[in-house]
């Protein structure tokens, strides 16, 4: 783990939990004890769209049984916009005034991102939270401490060695199939 001041910028932030200028907040001292995924993202941004629903189904699927909570940090340019990508969202957010500071010291620079913080000592668990929700849909690995990139990587790396050997058996299996189904009919001259 790497340690951040990302838990001290949390301290002084507003986290909401509803869209709205009268959405209600929630204190901060409610994530303690927590693993708090940090989720850059924006309306804007095709990948943050595609990931959002995967990030969606794992909050819904988990949430119960592991001990963490989201907290969206948007990247969009105005408030409607946000309201609007928030609103489909069922986890918590922070006012955007804080995020770019957030991001700052967190090194974030491409969204979407998922940063997982302890929240008890600051410390950022991973960066590469993004990849582990997609990796590991049922959390099974959570929080994916100690999981560098190169094992995430190399989980991928077996997984796409894997994808191409069933293609390529595939792929065999098809020409042995259609050679022999070729070979077993009789050839009949055009002529007659």
């Amino acid at each position: 783990m790497v340690k951040n001041l990302a838990l001290p910028l949390l301290q002084k932030t507003t986290i909401r939990s509803a869209v709205g200028p009268n959405a209600p907040t929630v204190p901060v001292a409610a994530l303690t004890g927590k693993t708090v995924m940090l989720y850059f993202s924006a309306s804007w941004c095709p990948p943050c769209r595609a990931f959002t629903p995967a990030l969606i189904d794992f909050y819904k699927q988990n949430k119960a049984n592991k001990n963490f909570e989201v907290v969206f940090c948007s990247w969009d340019s105005n408030e409607t916009e946000f309201d609007t990508y928030y609103g489909s969202h069922p986890w918590l957010a922070m006012k955007r005034r804080d995020v770019d500071e957030l991001a700052n010291q967190l090194g974030v620079r491409t969204i979407p991102s998922l940063v997982l913080v302890d929240s008890v000592t600051g410390e950022i668990i991973t960066k590469e939270g993004r990849m582990a929700v997609v990796k590991d849909p049922t959390a099974e690995h959570f929080p994916w401490e100690g999981m560098s990139f190169e094992e995430k990587k190399g989980l991928q790396l077996r997984s796409a060695t894997i994808g191409l050997a069933m293609s390529l058996l595939a792929a065999a299996a098809l020409y042995y199939y259609c050679y022999f189904l070729v070979t077993e009919v009789e050839e009949v001259p055009l002529d007659e």
